[in-house]
């Protein structure tokens, strides 16, 4: 099986809970970017309701999921895992909240019918590859070159201007710019 069908068959899972969610992390980055391997599926879920048990009970017939990590992940707006049995492939799911880049991925996320997923938008991914970016020192060149693909990529049809602003309003401004100018230069 691979990565973006077993994000297919967790996404399924989570609509018969009546959970919200979105494809992210590299797998996102490279529908809208440059691809790159990854061995592992990001998804992010808007819970609402659903408790703990209701999600453990849907996965545990086709993924390890762990009880105690779920609890804490959705008590924590944290990530749990989903392990597929039969490939060893892991499903980082990350529970989302209510700040500006979280209500955005699930408000603006894009219905590939092709895929059956939900996916991010390429500008919601740049601007959480460079949360991301940020959080980790800036250092990781991974993430930054997962942005800058994407900018590259996307080119005219990247709503630059939505980018710079939620940058400027989540403090990352300076990082937003130099994607843009590093996009065009190199």
């Amino acid at each position: 099986m691979n990565p973006l069908d077993l994000a297919a068959r967790a996404g399924n899972t989570f609509d018969r809970l009546g959970v919200e969610w979105v494809l992210g992390g590299s797998l996102a980055s490279s529908l809208s970017g440059e691809p790159r391997s990854t061995m592992d599926v990001d998804l992010a879920v808007l819970v609402g309701g659903t408790g703990a048990d209701q999600i453990v009970a849907a996965f545990s017939e086709t993924f390890y999921v762990d009880l105690e990590s779920v609890r804490y992940a959705l008590e924590n707006q944290d990530s749990l895992n989903l392990i597929e049995p039969g490939s060893g492939y892991k499903i980082a799911v990350f529970v989302l909240g209510d700040d500006v880049l979280d209500r955005r991925q699930i408000a603006r996320r894009l219905w590939l019918s092709d895929l059956a997923l939900w996916v991010t938008t390429p500008e919601d991914i740049v601007l959480r590859k460079l949360w991301w970016f940020d959080r980790g020192n800036r250092v990781s060149e991974r993430q930054w070159n997962d942005i800058i693909g994407i900018i590259r990529t996307q080119d005219a049809a990247l709503d630059r201007s939505d980018i710079e602003r939620v940058a400027a309003a989540i403090g990352l401004a300076d990082l937003s710019r130099r994607a843009f100018d590093d996009a065009r230069s190199e």
